[in-house]
């Protein structure tokens, strides 16, 4: 298991120049906005806009902070918070963003259609089922992660790493976080 910081990551530019992001991690390690098999990120929405477009990519979205509608081309626009469920879209819908109270911190997860697939949930769960090829816990609040034989206190946003199985728990009881499992396509 490895820990990745919030408080380490580096703002990068959206790849449409409407906004800020940061890599939770990307793969492969040295990837760019144009190349690479899966991406985690956060970004900062202070304004409302288009979203990139990433063409071949399936995303999944989750609202960590503030409320954003989301209209993606061919659905009903849907109010987000960050109690509502995480939103599936493909990378090359055109997907407008209005702020509706003040700007808004996302969680994004992005996957090279046809190679890997994502999972994406909030949980409270003390002990996760822990057994994708690969396997992140972003947390949602502070909270300690304990392993076999590792033990790790991560703080707002902090990123857990996790490769194939692992028996997890997570404390204090009712912690929040999201679960985020990759795996490739056969």
């Amino acid at each position: 298991m490895l820990l990745f910081r919030a408080a380490d990551r580096t703002p990068i530019p959206w790849k449409n120049g409407g906004g800020v992001t940061r890599d939770v991690l990307i793969s492969p390690v040295n990837a760019n906005l144009d190349a690479f098999d899966w991406r985690i990120s956060i970004a900062e929405i202070a304004r409302d806009g288009a979203f990139s477009q990433f063409p071949g990519i399936d995303r999944k979205l989750a609202v960590l902070d503030g409320k954003v509608a989301l209209t993606v081309e061919g659905r009903a626009p849907v109010a987000l918070d960050a109690h509502s469920p995480v939103v599936d879209f493909p990378g090359e819908a055109s997907v407008e963003g209005r702020l509706v109270e003040g700007p808004s911190t996302d969680l994004n997860v992005m996957t090279w259609r046809g190679r890997y697939v994502a999972r994406m949930a909030r949980q409270s769960a003390a002990q996760p089922k822990i057994g994708a090829h690969t396997t992140v816990i972003i947390a949602l609040n502070a909270l300690t992660a304990m392993g076999a034989e590792d033990f790790f206190h991560l703080e707002r946003q902090d990123a857990l790493l996790i490769q194939g199985s692992e028996t997890l728990t997570i404390a204090p009881k009712g912690a929040a976080y999201y679960l985020i499992e990759i795996s490739p396509l056969p």
